[in-house]
This record gives C-alpha cells, structure tokens and sequence, in this order.
C-alpha cells in the first residue's frame, strides 16, 4: 500500500470513527427530548409536578412518580381492568420509557388492591416477540390514575 493510500485510509477512519462516536450521544440527547416532552405532557394531564428519574446510561426514565393529589390520568373508567389502564397509560406517556408501540410490552403479572389501594401491572418488555432480560415497567394504579411507575428498558 502506498503511502498516499494508508493517509487516504487513515482519514477516512478517522473520519468514521469520529462520527460514529456522536451517535450513541445524538440517541441519549433525542431519548432526553421524549422524557422532557412526555413529563410536560403528564403535568399538563395531572396539573401538579411529575418527578421523572433517568437512567445515566439509557437516557430513558427508571422512575416516574406524581405529586400528591395529582395523579396521572390514564382516561379509562376505574372499572376497566388494571392491565387496561396500564396499557393506555403506556399508549399515552410510554415514549419516555422507550415504549413506543405496545407490541413492545406484554403483562406478566397483576397485582392488589393491596393494603393501600393500589393495584400493580408488571409489564416485560419484548423485541419481536422475545422477551427482553431485566427490561419490564411497573405501573402502579389508583383508580384511573397512575401514582408512580418504576422501569427498567433497553432502548
């Protein structure tokens, strides 16, 4: 190889190293974007403050819980089943936990009322029918609201 072609290769590998390491930044940036655009969207909907902790490596929320009093509407009777309002609330604020279509989620289990009144929809997350190790999201139900949901996905 010349020397001509090994400082033609040399940069253009460079070159593609170097873009190529923005990526996984561009793809946190965007995934703060959703989570920041979807807390606005449950504050709107529950008129108080929604706490949202992120995941340091994914960007995606880990917790979501609402200010006392305002919970998080899911729109649905509170007699329709908690696995159906833990699906619509998912419909509604998933982009945030990386849920964008509920075909990336199925319930596992379903859970209370328990000794306080809240019924608990575990969720696992799949990829094209597989379910995805460790990656689930809790919804955590009061009536037709959301109080707090607790996740772990993977982009």
């Amino acid at each position: 190889m010349s020397k001509r072609s090994t400082i033609i290769c040399l940069s253009f590998l460079t070159f593609w190293v170097g873009s190529t390491a923005q990526l996984p930044r561009l793809h946190a940036q965007q995934r703060d974007i959703a989570v920041q655009e979807v807390r606005q969207k449950m504050e709107n909907f529950s008129g108080g403050a929604v706490q949202i902790t992120q995941s340091a490596v994914s960007g995606l929320a880990t917790f979501v819980a609402a200010a006392p009093g305002n919970p998080i509407p899911t729109f649905l009777s509170p007699t329709a089943a908690p696995e159906e309002r833990g699906r619509k609330f998912l419909d509604l604020y998933g982009a945030a936990f990386g849920i964008t279509a509920l075909e990336q989620v199925r319930v596992q289990r379903v859970h209370g009322p328990d000794e306080v009144g809240l019924e608990h929809v575990r969720f696992q997350q799949v990829h094209r029918g597989v379910p995805v190790r460790g990656g689930e999201v809790i919804v955590h139900l009061r009536s037709a609201h959301v109080t707090a949901v607790t996740a772990k996905t993977l982009p």
